[in-house]
């Protein structure tokens, strides 16, 4: 208790603090504290100042030397929600279709059959036009609007182009015709009456 009453002098008074406070007992045995003495028998006490902590002067923290250094995240670029198929810079094909042969023409005795393939814009660089006969491919793939088909069996055949980029994948793709293709044989009666009226 009676260091409590220490404590509160020393705050009501903080000049007190270097000044002698004197501890006395009265004849009942009760202690009393005073800055002056009021008995023969009072003892002089020495109170220390309170410690006072000071607070740093930086608030700056030094991370340790093997943190790894805080690297900024790279901006955010916005994503093309465009969907649209490009072609070279962004351009498509406005006009891709077979304008020669045409559609029901007939072809006869044709050892290859020359194919003219109408194309609006021209065709770009890295792009090939590949025939398609019946579903399938019809010989390579060539840069050309002037496309040709080798020997083609007599019959009925459906004809379309396509348009492939430089790693083969289809870009575009034409209408699709049909053709007949009839060849006259060595023994057909047509073929003799040929033979036949020649000097």
């Amino acid at each position: 208790m009676k260091y409590w009453l220490i404590v509160l002098l020393l705050l009501l008074n903080p000049v007190m603090g270097n000044a002698a406070i004197y501890m006395q007992q009265d004849s009942h045995g009760n202690v009393t504290y005073s800055d002056t003495p009021l008995t023969s028998t009072a003892k002089e006490i020495t109170v220390q100042p309170p410690d006072t902590v000071s607070s740093p002067a930086s608030s700056s923290v030094n991370l340790p030397s093997n943190s790894a250094p805080v690297i900024p995240p790279p901006p955010v670029t916005a994503i093309p929600t465009s969907t649209e198929p490009v072609i070279d810079q962004g351009q498509r094909y406005t006009n891709f279709f077979i304008s020669s042969p045409t559609d029901q023409q007939t072809i006869q005795n044709q050892p290859t059959i020359p194919v003219e393939i109408t194309l609006e814009p021209k065709l770009q660089t890295g792009n090939t036009i590949q025939l398609i006969l019946d579903g399938q491919p019809a010989g390579s793939a060539v840069a050309s609007v002037h496309p040709a088909l080798g020997l083609v069996e007599r019959g009925r055949h459906q004809l379309s182009a396509v348009i492939l980029d430089q790693n083969q994948r289809i870009l575009q793709q034409s209408n699709t015709i049909t053709i007949f293709v009839q060849r006259v044989g060595l023994n057909s009666p047509q073929r003799s009456q040929i033979t036949n009226t020649a000097p």
